[in-house]
C-alpha cells in the first residue's frame, strides 16, 4: 500500500497540470478569430468576396464604385455601420460576430437597402 500512495499524489498533479495546460493553451486560439471580407459597393448592389466565416471579429474592406454609399450589418443583437464614401473612395468596417446565423450587410443611406443594396453574411 505505501508504494501506491507515494505514486498517486505525483501523477495525480502531473494529470492535472497537463489538464490546465491544455485548456490555457487553447483559450486563445478561439478568441483570436479574424476574417477579412472584401466588398464591393455599386449602384444598388453589395457584393462580398466571401458569404460566411466562423465567428469572431469580421472587417469589412468595401470599395465604392459608384455614388455615396457604406456598409452595414445587423443580425443577432448587432448593428454597425462604417462611415459613408463617395465614389472611388474606400470605408472599413470592423465587427465582433459572436454568434452564429445569419446576419444582414446593407447600406444605411437614403433607401438604398429598400432598392436591393442588401445581402446576407452567415457565421458559422
Amino acid at each position: 500500500m505505501p508504494i501506491i500512495k507515494r505514486f498517486a499524489v505525483p501523477v495525480f498533479t502531473a494529470f492535472s497540470l497537463v489538464l490546465v495546460a491544455s485548456v490555457v493553451l487553447a483559450v486563445p486560439e478561439a478568441q483570436s478569430r479574424s476574417t477579412s471580407v472584401s466588398a464591393t459597393l455599386q449602384s444598388f448592389k453589395i457584393k462580398l468576396k466571401k458569404k460566411s466565416a466562423k465567428r469572431g471579429t469580421v472587417t469589412f474592406k468595401a470599395r465604392n464604385k459608384r455614388g455615396r454609399h457604406n456598409i452595414c450589418i445587423r443580425g443577432k443583437g448587432v448593428r454597425k455601420c462604417a462611415k459613408i464614401v463617395t465614389t472611388g473612395k474606400k470605408t472599413t468596417l470592423k465587427v465582433k460576430l459572436k454568434k452564429k446565423g445569419t446576419y444582414t450587410v446593407f447600406c444605411s443611406v437614403s433607401n438604398h437597402e429598400e432598392l436591393g443594396m442588401k445581402t446576407k453574411f452567415k457565421v458559422r
